[in-house]
């Protein structure tokens, strides 16, 4: 199931479950993501020991990326975050959710 937003990279796999699983990849560890309220959130898991051990030679390369990145970060999540919120299946798709995930605990 493809989502109906172009930005989003939620693999289809994890669409099927969960309709209102959406995420945005920015690159060097930093994810725009959604939690478990519908809550838009960024979830960042730098991969600095990679860029030391496999890459020392780019680490100035990778670092001037890191804190570009860094720099639209607050630009790029807004444009997420009133994408999400402003959408009306948004709020609809994390309702279901939640009664599905209430069903599920209550097996």
């Amino acid at each position: 199931m493809a989502c109906r937003f172009g930005w989003c990279d939620t693999p289809a796999i994890i669409h099927a479950d969960d309709v209102s699983h959406h995420t945005r990849d920015l690159g060097h560890g930093m994810l725009l993501t959604v939690d478990t309220n519908g809550i838009p959130i960024t979830n960042w898991m730098p991969d600095w020991q990679e860029w030391w051990i496999n890459k020392p030679e780019e680490i100035d390369t990778e670092y001037g990326a890191v804190a570009t990145m860094l720099c639209d970060l607050p630009k790029h999540y807004r444009e997420f975050r009133e994408e999400l919120i402003n959408d009306p299946v948004f709020a609809d798709e994390v309702i279901a959710m939640k009664a599905k995930d209430a069903r599920e605990t209550n097996k």
